[in-house]
């Protein structure tokens, strides 16, 4: 017969998860308004392009540039969020595949983290190229 095994993880641990869940459901939730204010920015500032003539067009991609930060970071707060309570509601039997869905949305989080820096770093530079005048 099969000895005893470890539980997967212990109540402290548990009990950390179950904290961390609200935390990501509103940081979430802020990042599905941001998106939603993004893509109103763009409609605006695309209607203000096609009025205005190209006084419109940085505003159009800081629409974008902000909704391609905002999106996917919606997305992945929301998935680990829900993983998260999977784990907490998980029976014994369920517990390993649901805190193995848990650490791969936690992966989620992480890489759409890096590309968010990645946006940021690239939107800072050209911004600083144009700052220095040399799109002429």
């Amino acid at each position: 017969m099969n000895a005893p095994r470890e539980p997967l993880l212990d109540d402290d641990a548990l009990s950390a998860l179950h904290r961390t869940r609200p935390w990501l459901y509103f940081l979430g939730i802020l990042a599905c308004i941001g998106a939603a204010f993004a893509a109103l920015f763009i409609l605006l500032a695309a209607l203000d392009l096609a009025v205005n003539g190209a006084q419109g067009h940085l505003l159009v991609w800081a629409g974008i540039v902000l909704f391609l930060i905002s999106a996917p970071t919606a997305y992945a707060q929301l998935a680990y969020a829900a993983a998260l309570s999977r784990v907490t509601r998980a029976g014994r039997a369920e517990l390993p595949g649901a805190v193995e869905l848990a650490c791969l949305r936690q992966r989620g989080v992480w890489i759409v983290n890096a590309f968010t820096v990645g946006v940021l770093a690239v939107v800072s530079f050209f911004q600083l190229l144009a700052a220095l005048n040399l799109f002429r």
